[in-house]
């Protein structure tokens, strides 16, 4: 009877021990941080400047920025993309050019030509205040 008795005071004892050091972890939950999309706008060699003077070299933009979008706004409805028909359209890189356009340059998207259609979308000028035609497009 005295070896239960030690057996179960041990076992008490070690699941004592173990809550205690279980309290002493901390409870809070870890926010993680946002998708994030990196652009770079450069002309002549030369990073474009915000409307704010910052460098337009590796700008980070999180994807929280990007959801308001809604193309048909900007009347590019034909380029929305749902890639499984959920009715929640993912985000492209249209939505950062849109963004980083209207938002950080403070431009006006009515100034940019465009072409093309629901697979391919071809910049003709304006977009990033720019007059040719020039844009590319690299996936990192």
């Amino acid at each position: 009877m005295k070896r239960v008795k030690n057996t179960i005071s041990k076992m008490l004892a070690m699941l004592l021990a173990v809550l205690m050091i279980v309290s002493m972890l901390p409870t809070t939950a870890f926010a993680t941080e946002p998708d994030t999309v990196y652009i770079s706008i450069s002309d002549d060699a030369q990073f474009v400047t915000t409307s704010s003077e910052t460098p337009m070299g590796f700008f980070s933009v999180t994807l929280d920025e990007l959801s308001n979008i809604d193309l048909n706004d900007y009347y590019l409805g034909d380029y929305v993309y749902d890639s499984n028909g959920d009715g929640s359209p993912e985000i492209t890189a249209l939505h950062l050019y849109i963004y980083v356009h209207t938002e950080i340059l403070g431009l006006n998207w009515g100034g940019v030509n465009i072409s093309g259609g629901a697979g391919s979308i071809y910049f003709a000028g304006g977009l990033f205040g720019f007059s040719d035609e020039n844009l590319r497009y690299d996936y990192n």
